[in-house]
């Protein structure tokens, strides 16, 4: 439930940001939390006792998302709940909270870690912020990993081209309309202005980055600069 209501979060950063985030907080998040536990046992060895069980599933993720996502993205609402002023994150604050409590004190140190390390990315410390996969690991992932993720064929269902009906555009053929749809769907306005700050780009590109963005002129320029638009 968590992950799927950060998943805003994602379509702030982009793919390739969101890839290099998690893949930053899960390094300094696991030293930051191996360190936490060195320094409690050099301090206390009894107060290690408390800690020493570390709970396992996505904590450190999930909190250092939890962080970034009130960090990057604001509140869009406001509410007033028995007298007290909330933001529409609240939910998702409550949701984490109950998943804290309920394995407490052994998730207090990876959640702890994760905020952390989320902070570290936030006050881009050795230019963190600014790193990204190299290409080859992208193009990697993309023609090694990506076909096992999307496959079309599971245990639960068939051949996603065998289902289509007869006479219908394939999935492949949706694809390669894709491009002339974007271009037709977004504003010519809005094209020509993205597209003067990528001259080089195609202007059915530009006009698929903003139909991704949703409109947004701003998501589509970081959509594009993501994708090595410039």
């Amino acid at each position: 439930m968590l992950l799927y209501q950060l998943r805003a979060l994602e379509r702030v950063f982009g793919t390739r940001k969101f890839a290099a985030f998690v893949f930053v907080c899960a390094v300094v998040g696991q030293t930051l939390c191996v360190g936490a536990l060195l320094l409690v046992w050099l301090l206390s060895p009894r107060a290690l006792a408390a800690v020493n069980i570390v709970a396992g599933g996505p904590y450190m993720l999930l909190f250092a998302c939890l962080h970034q996502l009130h960090v990057q993205v604001p509140a869009a609402a406001e509410m007033r709940l028995f007298g007290v002023d909330l933001g529409d994150k609240w939910l998702v604050d409550a949701t984490a909270a109950s998943l804290l409590l309920a394995r407490l004190p052994a998730a207090l140190v990876p959640a702890a870690s994760g905020v952390a390390a989320s902070m570290v990315y936030s006050a881009d410390i050795a230019g963190l912020r600014q790193w990204r996969f190299p290409r080859w690991v992208e193009c990697a992932a993309g023609r090694w990993v990506g076909p096992l993720l999307t496959a079309r064929r599971n245990q639960f269902g068939g051949d996603a081209e065998a289902d289509t009906p007869r006479g219908a555009p394939s999935a492949r053929q949706q694809q390669q309309h894709r491009p002339a749809a974007a271009a037709a769907a977004a504003p010519d306005e809005l094209v020509d202005l993205v597209q003067g700050m990528f001259p080089a780009v195609e202007r059915a590109r530009v006009a698929q980055a903003l139909l991704a963005a949703g409109g947004d002129g701003d998501r589509a320029a970081a959509i594009l600069l993501d994708s090595g638009a410039a």
